[in-house]
């Protein structure tokens, strides 16, 4: 399974392409940084893991649908929400599981808790 990370190198948005890197050795999934939902419009599972506000803890939005009413927000919600309407429009069948990550608290906590929510999802293996 491809994990699209958005993030940026800013002070915020860090901590999920941080955490994805140090993840990465010895991962059965692939974590892809990206910055554009363009990269996975040909995918029909996508997972995506990014920083988000308002959230205090790191939570899995399965439901598209709640993810989207929601006032959380990430840097990037406007271009996710976009894609994610027209992509629904135009009928493209993806499967959206978002990873939000809170943009701050306890490093180590969040590490702890992504690592935890992503050995849930089938196929993970972490070594």
């Amino acid at each position: 399974m491809n994990i699209f990370v958005f993030g940026s190198n800013s002070q915020n948005e860090h901590v999920a392409l941080k955490i994805a890197r140090e993840l990465n050795d010895g991962l059965s999934h692939n974590f892809i940084e990206s910055c554009d939902p363009i990269d996975f419009i040909y995918e029909s599972e996508i997972f995506i893991m990014d920083a988000v506000q308002k959230i205090n803890k790191v939570t899995m939005f399965n439901n598209i649908k709640n993810y989207e009413d929601s006032q959380i927000g990430s840097l990037h919600e406007k271009d996710l929400r976009y894609f994610l309407k027209i992509s629904n429009k135009l009928d493209l069948n993806h499967n959206v599981t978002i990873l939000g990550l809170p943009m701050k608290g306890n490093y180590n906590k969040i590490k702890k808790d992504v690592t935890e929510s992503l050995q849930a999802l089938p196929g993970y293996v972490y070594q």
